[in-house]
């Protein structure tokens, strides 16, 4: 993991030196966002269990997962900054970068579709995640 990454998020530097074409896909967004999370273990936030199979496989669709060791229902996004949020990776993803190229609230709001006050307060989460 470099230094660039954190355990429960990802910082806007690090999201504006990644970026490039790749990430106007959803799809990558989504991929590079729970790497920064996770790496390439798909775990359970409770007892720290690995999950395999189907478990695994629905951990990375970001579906609910129950751990087979504990119990625990939960699923990528669980204990992250991305955790019961209603944007999409992509938007996250963008709007890491914009504030990393020093935009506005309104201007990042215009171009991912959101109000200025979600941005604000995104970049709270990004400052206690990152």
């Amino acid at each position: 993991m470099s230094m660039e990454q954190t355990q429960n998020g990802f910082s806007v530097s690090f999201a504006a030196q990644s970026f490039g074409p790749k990430f106007l896909d959803e799809a990558e967004c989504k991929r590079w966002v729970l790497a920064q999370f996770h790496g390439d273990r798909a775990c359970c936030p409770g007892c720290g269990a690995e999950l395999s199979g189907k478990h695994a496989d629905r951990f990375w669709e970001v579906r609910r997962v129950r751990c087979s060791g504990c119990g625990k229902k939960f699923s990528a996004t669980t204990g992250t900054m991305m955790a019961n949020t209603q944007l999409a990776f992509a938007q996250v993803f963008l709007m890491a970068v914009l504030l990393a190229k020093g935009l506005g609230n309104p201007e990042i709001g215009k171009v991912i579709g959101c109000d200025p006050e979600t941005v604000r307060l995104w970049k709270m989460r990004f400052a206690l995640h990152g």
